[in-house]
């Protein structure tokens, strides 16, 4: 059978990397609704400020000593991932705040079609058919749910487009930045997003919290933020842009699952159908990328 090569070992750590990334993620809906508590609680563009803010803090301990890795990318990629990330945030969060978490999660998750279509160009990666394949099952589960949820207005759907096009762009940017320690990505990211979002706040939220929305910022910090961009930075380095967006599909399961425990929101049986279809699709990745490792 043969001992794996360091290189599969990276990879398949970066898978690892991948799952937990996606577990840690799938609590932004919870604490995000229990945040916003419909319009009542911390205003969706405070969320977004204090979530990039906080983890970026967080992490900057571990940024600290590689942060010169930082000039080892383009200046205008490490602009482009900044955007990227700050988009990503605020679209998402509005999104959740203006309909159900599985709506928000699924809206979001249209982010491999657009890696698909993009990784060829920016990234010069070429997709198998047969993994292509897997990804257009996974794709048929978020069609199921995606018609069967209530998405709510028209403003939250194209909101939600917008979510799950800028994720796209923070997975193609954040492959490209590869070679930069992924603590200092991480930290730049979250860091510049917050003080790209902090004019909105003073237009259209506040700084103001109670202590316990300031406790629940900080767990928003740690958990579904801070920890698992940097596992998400560090598996981009050995998994292809591509098939990391197919493994964290396991957050758009998680996130209505989580929601249902904390807030008794109820997600529609289409989410229960689109989900085991994605599940399934993830799974059977796994198992052919581990079987062809494994004859390789």
């Amino acid at each position: 059978m043969g001992t794996p090569t360091p290189a599969r070992r990276a990879q398949w750590l970066g898978v690892g990397a991948l799952v937990l990334t996606a577990v840690m993620w799938s609590w932004n809906g919870p604490l995000i609704k229990l945040l916003h508590a419909d319009g009542a609680g911390v205003p969706a563009v405070s969320i977004a400020f204090y979530r990039s803010f906080i983890g970026g803090l967080l992490i900057s301990p571990w940024a600290i000593r590689p942060w010169a890795t930082r000039l080892r990318a383009p200046v205008l990629l490490r602009i482009a991932a900044v955007g990227a990330f700050t988009l990503m945030t605020i679209t998402f969060i509005v999104t959740a705040s203006l309909t159900t978490a599985a709506s928000a999660i699924v809206l979001q998750y249209t982010s491999p079609i657009w890696v698909v279509a993009l990784s060829p160009f920016l990234l010069g990666e070429r997709i198998p058919k047969g993994e292509a394949a897997i990804l257009l099952v996974a794709m048929a589960g978020i069609g199921v749910i995606f018609l069967g949820a209530p998405v709510g207005a028209r403003l939250a759907v194209v909101i939600g487009i917008g979510s799950g096009f800028s994720y796209a762009l923070v997975q193609l940017t954040v492959r490209g930045l590869r070679r930069v320690h992924p603590a200092t990505v991480a930290c730049v990211n979250a860091i510049g997003s917050s003080l790209l979002l902090l004019p909105a706040v003073f237009m259209w939220g506040t700084l103001a919290v109670t202590g316990r929305q300031f406790v629940l910022l900080v767990v928003l910090g740690i958990i579904p933020f801070a920890f698992p961009y940097v596992l998400y930075a560090y598996a981009a380095r050995h998994v292809p842009a591509y098939r990391a967006s197919l493994i964290v599909l396991l957050e758009i399961v998680l996130t209505p699952l989580w929601t249902y425990f904390v807030v008794g929101e109820v997600p529609p049986r289409s989410t229960v159908i689109g989900g085991s279809l994605i599940f399934v699709s993830v799974a059977t990745w796994v198992v052919v990328t581990w079987s062809r490792a494994k004859r390789s």
